[in-house]
């Protein structure tokens, strides 16, 4: 855990913050590679990003929040305190949705073209900032013995967690092991990217492919991972909030897949 990248005051650089921002600028750089392919200038990327990135980021916090709202009711400024961390990602996705939908619509460009290229370099932007996650100590695992478990400090988010629940005492320094749910997350997120940036725009490529397979493929992922996570989140009877939306992501993907395969086949682009 190294949730301050550096001092220099009074300026404080917050490793999620950078891991945020690094993430942007690389999935700039994916869509910039992806967009030379199809006709996307770099002047349509950044007004997509720009508008994808705010719409995301304010999705992601509301959908946090609403999530954890026991504890923000008690401290409401906490709520716009994003260089702590804290942001739901199935909200951003909403959120940006949204925003990639409005894009099309304004621009006159086929929305399921949009879908294919933004959804193709989203996983590399979710993996960075899953990092950033695991370094700010949020979205922890739960208690493992596994040899991949780890141990977070004294005053983090599983630290406090389990001391609460009284499986550590106020004298412990560190926390018991627990699983790095975020790095599962990140690895797995880096495999779909390579697939989805690999694929992109090739010739006879359907529109509305790379939409179905990133929704088939990262619910699966996130239902998964949501498995091994230990992080107090809403639930619904024993399945968290993440995995109900994965389920509806899957079923989502499915359809989108039943519809391109089933229509007349057409090239992409």
């Amino acid at each position: 855990m190294h949730p301050i990248l550096f001092r220099l005051d009074p300026i404080v650089i917050h490793t999620f913050g950078f891991c945020m921002a690094a993430a942007v600028l690389l999935a700039y750089w994916a869509l910039l590679k992806m967009g030379k392919r199809t006709g996307f200038s770099e002047n349509n990327v950044s007004a997509m990003l720009t508008i994808i990135m705010l719409a995301a980021v304010a999705g992601a916090r509301a959908g946090y929040v609403w999530e954890h709202w026991a504890e923000f009711s008690q401290k409401p400024l906490e709520i716009f305190m994003l260089q702590h961390g804290g942001l739901m990602f199935y909200g951003g996705l909403i959120g940006a949705w949204i925003a990639v939908t409005g894009y099309a619509l304004i621009t006159h460009r086929s929305v399921m073209q949009v879908y294919d290229i933004s959804v193709s370099a989203l996983p590399l932007g979710h993996a960075i900032g899953r990092l950033g996650c695991f370094f700010n100590g949020c979205c922890y695992g739960r208690v493992s013995d596994c040899f991949l478990a780890v141990t977070f400090p004294r005053g983090s988010f599983p630290w406090e967690s389990q001391l609460s629940r009284g499986l550590i005492d106020y004298s412990a320094r560190r926390s018991l092991p627990v699983l790095p749910s975020q790095l599962f997350e990140a690895v797995l997120d880096l495999i779909l990217f390579a697939v989805l940036f690999r694929s992109y725009g090739r010739p006879g490529r359907r529109a509305g492919m790379q939409v179905a397979v990133y929704a088939l493929s990262y619910s699966a992922i996130r239902f998964i991972v949501e498995m091994t996570r230990d992080d107090e989140r809403f639930h619904i009877g024993s399945i968290s909030i993440g995995q109900l939306i994965s389920l509806g992501i899957f079923a989502f993907g499915a359809a989108v897949l039943v519809f391109v395969l089933c229509r007349r086949p057409s090239r992409t682009y």
